[in-house]
């Protein structure tokens, strides 16, 4: 799919986004959200715990990536220790998304329980072939708990990696612990653009209906 689209900073994006009667409205992206020792270390975590990856792909140039389930691993240290400093982060992360939607409101109504689906580290690399295509992040049964995607950046990327929004026309620069929040469902169709100057890191969850 070819499109045209404005790429935006953290910053730039917090401040150019539309009224709620937009759909990227919904879309916020927040800077220094997870500090820079904790993302190097789930980084370094990963990169030392190769016999717990996991490649997931899916048709020609479709998606191709490589995970780590941080949650699954978290019965035993160091992963123990950074899941719970990730959910420690994440929970009033949430709460700052509620907040920049207006949950609250009768027009949003956001549920005020909920919980979190595992935690995954995925490493997409430079190598020109792998990415992931275009996609909602609730397309099935299995999915339909999604309600809110969950998006950081571990490291920063100059050249590609975004995440992509077509039907919106505008992309979200990967800016090491930056966090990227939307609706899971298919109005915000979106993609990870391939990475080129250096393989991107994101840790993915999302929040789920009880």
């Amino acid at each position: 799919m070819d499109i045209t689209y404005k790429r935006y900073t953290p910053e730039e994006w917090m401040q150019a986004r539309p009224d709620k009667t937009h759909l990227a409205y919904y879309i916020t992206f927040r800077n220094n959200v997870l500090p820079d020792e904790l993302c190097d270390e789930l980084v370094k975590t990963y990169n030392e715990n190769p016999q717990l990856h996991v490649t997931r792909a899916q048709g020609e140039g479709h998606f191709k990536f490589d995970q780590l389930n941080l949650t699954d691993a978290s019965r035993d240290e160091p992963f123990t220790s950074l899941h719970k400093a990730v959910c420690n982060y994440t929970i009033p992360a949430i709460k700052q998304y509620y907040a920049d939607i207006e949950a609250s409101d009768a027009a949003t109504r956001l549920p005020t329980r909920y919980g979190f689906e595992h935690f995954r580290i995925n490493k997409t690399m430079n190598n020109g072939k792998d990415g992931f295509g275009w996609h909602t992040d609730v397309g099935d049964y299995a999915s339909a708990r999604r309600f809110v995607t969950v998006l950081y950046y571990l490291d920063d990327i100059d050249v590609g990696g975004d995440a992509a929004f077509p039907m919106l026309g505008i992309s979200c620069y990967p800016k090491k612990g930056s966090l990227l929040c939307f609706p899971s469902t298919w109005q915000w169709l979106h993609c990870g653009l391939k990475p080129i100057s250096n393989p991107k890191y994101i840790m993915t969850t999302f929040c789920h209906y009880l």
